[in-house]
């Protein structure tokens, strides 16, 4: 859903492109630009309301990006036609296709930064995260929060990578950080991690997520409790664990969606370390 999301401008603006080129086909007119602009901009805002029924809903940040790619397209394509280049002044000529590229890179660069790390996600599987690498941050989603920062392991941190998270609680929902992992977790036996208290021992919540058959809502299906303390320490829990407490019966180990570290009861800006999240046999 994650690289879905972060083709909006991309896709938007080949969708601008592609009704200026009918446009034109019919009749060429400089007009073209403004109405395709319009009807671009008018099937992101359905398509925005069409989602309002659904898990994800309507989100106004996806208008704005859509409409990036949108001015980014059909800046670049209107510098380079020569009707509209001599109708506008020279200072306009230069500003134009380099406001129309800055846009389009924009949304793009991101797109390639999220395809280039679920190629790597995809590589280190079964591994979900090591945070030992950059590109891991897009398999980490802020839903409610800040993302993880990166810090240097402790001395006594039992896992082998010199690096490990640290994540601060989200004070409105307790959320450490949701972790979107590749989904087939089929022929695996548990999930394991390492895991520490950045202070005072607190009890942890993990809540693992699967899709509904009809593939269309994610559904919270298993959640599971366990203290955390300051000496640092590795946790696992057993698929068929996650198995056997399944809200809906049975877990697609196939189709998993999320997987969340929050606190289990509010607190105050508690923070944990975290490392080495990964499936085993």
């Amino acid at each position: 859903m994650e690289i879905l999301h972060s083709l909006h401008g991309p896709g938007f603006a080949l969708v601008a492109l592609l009704i200026l080129w009918y446009l034109n086909h019919q009749c060429r007119s400089n007009i073209n630009y403004v109405l395709a602009a319009a009807l671009a901009i008018g099937i992101g805002v359905v398509s925005e309301i069409a989602q309002i029924p659904g898990d994800r809903g309507a989100q106004i940040q996806d208008l704005f990006v859509d409409a990036q790619g949108i001015f980014g397209a059909l800046g670049i394509s209107a510098s380079l036609d020569r009707n509209i280049r001599s109708m506008i002044p020279t200072w306009a000529r230069l500003v134009l296709p380099a406001l129309a590229v800055a846009a389009l890179a924009s949304v793009c660069v991101p797109s390639l930064g999220l395809a280039h790390a679920l190629i790597q996600q995809k590589n280190a599987f079964p591994t979900l995260l090591s945070f030992e690498s950059s590109w891991e941050t897009a398999a980490v989603g802020p839903i409610h929060g800040q993302q993880p920062t990166l810090v240097a392991a402790p001395v006594d941190w039992p896992g082998d990578g010199p690096t490990v998270a640290r994540a601060v609680e989200d004070g409105q929902w307790r959320t450490f950080l949701v972790l979107h992992p590749l989904p087939d977790w089929t022929g695996y036996e548990k999930l394991r991690f390492l895991a520490a208290s950045a202070g005072e021992a607190f009890s942890m919540r993990i809540c693992i997520r699967d899709w509904e058959p009809n593939m269309r809502n994610s559904r919270l299906q298993y959640c599971k409790s366990m203290q955390v303390g300051p000496l640092p320490r590795e946790y696992s829990i057993p698929l068929s664990q996650i198995q056997a407490g399944a809200k809906v019966p049975p877990f697609d180990f196939s189709r998993v969606q999320a997987v969340a570290f929050s606190a289990a009861k509010p607190g105050s800006n508690r923070e944990i370390l975290i490392d080495d999240i990964r499936l085993e046999k």
